[in-house]
Formats: C-alpha cells, structure tokens, sequence
C-alpha cells in the first residue's frame, strides 16, 4: 500500500516511509524521486493526539476505579489507532535536498549547543 506523492501525484510512498518521515528524514518517492516529509506539528498537535489522549484517560481511569488490568491496554491501543489515523491522512509537504540538508545543519547546532551546555555544567558540578 502506498500513499500519493505530492510532486507527481501518483502512489509512491510507502505508509511506513510517510509514518517515519520528517523534515530531516524525508519519505522517497519510488515514482519520481523527489523527497517529501509529514509536519512534525501535525503529527504531534492534530486531532489523533486527542483521540490518543481521551482513551489513554479511559483506560487509567477505569484502571484505577476498576482494578482490571486489561484496562491498561487502551494506553497502546489509543496510541496505536492515532498512528494509523496520521499515516492515512496527513498530509505530505514537499520537500528538497537543499531544505533536508538545511534542517539537517539547524538540528545539529541545536544538538551541539545542548551538549556543549550540559558539558559546561557537568565540569562546574564536578569542581565545586
């Protein structure tokens, strides 16, 4: 099963490349080969993360009044069942080596800035 490419319109990407894609990691399409990606605030601030969310609180809190354990089991269903919705329908941005290589360079110097900070207040904890 494969979903549509936005540059050339056909089925070319795979759901489990669409599920994985993201700015920095694209989905290939097999049609054309051009590089596309789902938004990563549509996959995290969309509807099925409601859906997500509501039956996560179903299956805690009818865990805790209840005590049936196979309640807790609605925890990886609901998040299951929002994965599935987001592969189907969100939609894919198109995408070019220029912007990945970008995305790329920004993700990198935030990783680098993080680290370089946790170093510095690694040393400062260690010597005081």
């Amino acid at each position: 099963m494969k979903t549509d490419c936005p540059h050339c319109a056909k089925r070319g990407i795979s759901y489990f490349s669409k599920w994985w894609s993201g700015s920095t990691t694209p989905a290939l399409c097999n049609q054309c080969n051009n590089f596309s990606y789902v938004n990563n605030g549509t996959r995290h601030y969309s509807f099925p993360t409601v859906i997500n969310i509501i039956i996560a609180a179903f299956g805690i809190i009818g865990f805790i009044l209840t005590q049936k354990y196979f309640l807790l089991w609605l925890l990886p269903l609901g998040y299951l069942i929002s994965q599935i919705y987001l592969v189907l329908y969100s939609p894919m941005l198109k995408s070019t080596k220029k912007q990945i290589d970008n995305n790329k360079r920004v993700g990198n110097f935030i990783l680098l800035f993080l680290f370089s900070g946790l170093l510095i207040y690694t040393i400062i904890d260690f010597v005081t």
